[in-house]
């Protein structure tokens, strides 16, 4: 740390004297400040700049919309009236003009400008191009279509023509050309249609008459997502199951691609959401084609338009797994003009996709549950698409058995019987780390040579290792460890007249975990004694109100054991003191009141007296199910309050 101070002393100075150097070279901002025609030139004011400055004059003729630098030779300049006289422009066009500024320094020199615009008329107020139209907007968008809006700016037109480019190109293309319009402010609507999904799209119109044209301000919008891209093959193991269509009423038409290498039959299972172990229908395709075609599709006729189907496709005669099934909702015949899909009002929105503790899971918090709601995923890498059933109703959803260290891109899609409706993306990556190292070693009973030792589940541990070491007197060489342990529970054998310390590492496929706190002083032949453990009050977020924390005490079988004391571990520094709160009491906020809670200061324990207020007995049991101990952090000084653990030692008797 010492290192680190010393170089920051030493660079921060350069980096400051470097920015002033900078600064100082930076010309002031030069500003057009009126653009104006005479017989046969554009006049153009711009504010004062000092000598050492160099001035380039650019152009933007508005019926070209592109910015050129004015060659020298049809342009004069006049030091004392700061103005540019601009000889090279047409009668009825309409000119812009932004001048670029750099300091004479060179090195550390910056640009700075703003446009003015006027209209070159010879003298004559009457040739000029019309207004252009104003309030360009896309009103509604759909997955392949996009509705715009603009209103009419000018009563002298002869036409008006909208023009589109998508929002990575610049190149503008006319799409719709409208008639001169009536009269000036009249409101314009059209659809445009066939367009890709999931694509953006930018619009404008240009007003046209004899002495030239006028370009609107521009508006863009993204086309709703729908399907998903095509995966590729040598990224999927196995087929991937790329979208769903509704042909007809009541019949949905399945598309997938695979590598056409691997094989050429597939079997595709029909299942109804929430029977996925029985399929409703199932059929075998073969592809007799050669090559063998990467594309390929089945189709289901007759479904139940109220249902929702889980479509999944495996090679060969295999089934396919659950994670490959994509679910959706056969279209049902219309027979009123109210029979339609969901609106989007009724689709879920996801708030915030981030990935879990755990390895391979992502939690989706949506703004509020649907009945029938569907998470959609593609895997980004590969393009693959699945989806899960939900639990109807639910505004907070885990979605597990990803690949860890994957980006997947989510979205809720709603059925019903005549259509489905998706909402947008929103994509996370799921962890792929070595487990957290477990917390909470404790004996949970001893009888005879038998120890039965516990801790915390460890966040991503997959299994883990216990590490022993005993020691009898004149002897220290009885040490060694038990792997693949999937629980977080182990039996010890112990040995006659040692004394035993225990440690326990968590490991998953990424990596081992450190060693958790060592548990000493144990010893075979005893069914009592205080058992005093290491751990945390963790806490739980909700989406609001108050950061609760939490902590079970949980012995294991056996009647008898007794909460005796909590060690809050900490000092006069720790910026909170722990609020513990009576068991039952159904407070969900800090209280001061004795009768409800008890303070303890880190470093402090928490015992009998306390432990009676808010259990009871001063050294309540503990029971089968154990014992929770619930408390929150009250800030010793006013400022947010840290979501960090409590670090404890829980300390009780059998």
């Amino acid at each position: 740390m010492r290192a680190r101070i010393a170089f920051s002393a030493f660079i921060v100075p350069l980096l400051v004297a470097r920015a002033t150097s900078v600064l100082a070279q930076e010309p002031p901002p030069i500003h057009v400040e009126q653009v104006s025609s005479t017989a046969d030139h554009l006049v153009v004011l711009h504010s004062g700049v000092p000598g050492d400055v160099r001035r380039s004059l650019f152009r933007m003729d508005r019926s070209e919309g592109a910015w050129r630098r004015v060659a020298s030779a049809t342009t004069r300049y006049d030091a004392d009236t700061r103005t540019y006289q601009d000889f090279a422009v047409q009668v009825g066009h309409e000119y812009c003009y932004q001048i670029i500024a750099r300091s004479s320094a060179g090195a550390g020199s910056n640009d700075t400008g703003a446009a003015g615009c006027a209209v070159f008329d010879a003298g004559d107020t009457t040739v000029r191009p019309p207004e252009p139209a104003t309030d360009v907007s896309v009103a509604e968008a759909r997955t392949t279509h996009l509705v715009v809006e603009f209103t009419d700016g000018a009563d002298n037109e002869d036409s008006l023509v909208v023009e589109r480019r998508t929002a990575n190109l610049a190149e503008w293309r006319p799409i719709r050309t409208f008639a001169a319009l009536s009269d000036r402010g009249r409101s314009v609507r059209f659809p445009d249609r066939d367009l890709e999904m999931e694509v953006r799209y930018c619009y404008r119109v240009r007003t046209h008459n004899v002495h030239g044209s006028s370009v609107s301000t521009g508006a863009c919008e993204r086309t709703r997502p729908l399907g998903v891209g095509l995966p590729d093959p040598g990224a999927v193991r196995g087929p991937a199951l790329i979208t769903i269509t509704h042909p007809a009423d009541s019949v949905l038409a399945v598309q997938w691609i695979d590598d056409p290498d691997s094989t050429s039959e597939w079997s595709v299972y029909v299942y109804e959401s929430g029977a996925l172990s029985d399929p409703v229908r199932s059929v075998r395709i073969r592809d007799s084609r050669s090559p063998v075609q990467a594309r390929q599709s089945a189709r289901f006729d007759d479904l139940d338009p109220g249902a929702l189907y889980c479509v999944g496709v495996a090679r060969g005669s295999a089934r396919p797994r659950g994670a490959e099934r994509l679910c959706e909702s056969p279209y049902g015949p219309r027979s009123t003009p109210a029979d339609l899909g969901p609106t989007v009002a009724e689709v879920p929105s996801i708030v915030t996709a981030r990935p879990t503790l755990e390895n391979g899971e992502i939690q989706l918090d949506l703004d509020f549950g649907a009945r029938g709601q569907v998470v959609d995923l593609v895997r980004a890498r590969s393009g693959e698409r699945f989806s899960r059933v939900a639990r109807a109703g639910d505004d907070r959803l885990v979605v597990g058995r990803l690949a860890a260290g994957e980006t997947y891109c989510l979205r809720i899609q709603l059925p019903n019987r005549f259509a489905t409706r998706y909402g947008d993306l929103q994509c996370a990556t799921t962890r792929a780390e070595a487990p957290a190292t477990p917390r909470g070693l404790r004996v949970a009973s001893i009888m005879g040579d038998r120890i039965e030792l516990a801790w915390d589940r460890s966040p991503r541990a997959e299994r883990y290792r216990l590490r022993f070491e005993g020691e009898r007197r004149l002897y220290t060489d009885h040490d060694g460890s038990r792997d693949g342990i999937g629980v977080t529970r182990y039996v010890f054998e112990a040995k006659n007249a040692y004394t035993y310390c225990f440690t326990v590492e968590a490991e998953n496929g990424f990596g081992r975990s450190g060693r958790s706190v060592a548990l000493c002083d144990v010893q075979g032949n005893g069914s009592s004694g205080v058992v005093a453990y290491s751990t945390a009050l963790d806490p739980y977020i909700p989406d609001e109100g108050l950061v609760l924390f939490h902590h079970t005490v949980a012995p294991g079988p056996g009647p008898g054991a007794r909460l005796t004391g909590v060690d809050v571990i900490g000092n006069a520094a720790t910026p909170y003191v722990v609020q513990f709160l009576k068991a039952g009491s159904g407070t969900l906020v800090c209280t001061s009141d004795p009768t409800l809670s008890v303070a303890v200061e880190p470093g402090r324990a928490l015992g009998g007296p306390g432990l009676e207020t808010l259990f009871g007995a001063a050294s309540p049991e503990i029971g089968a199910n154990g014992l929770t101990l619930v408390a929150c952090k009250v800030p010793r000084t006013p400022g947010g309050i840290t979501t960090d653990p409590i670090p404890v030692v829980v300390r009780y008797r059998r």
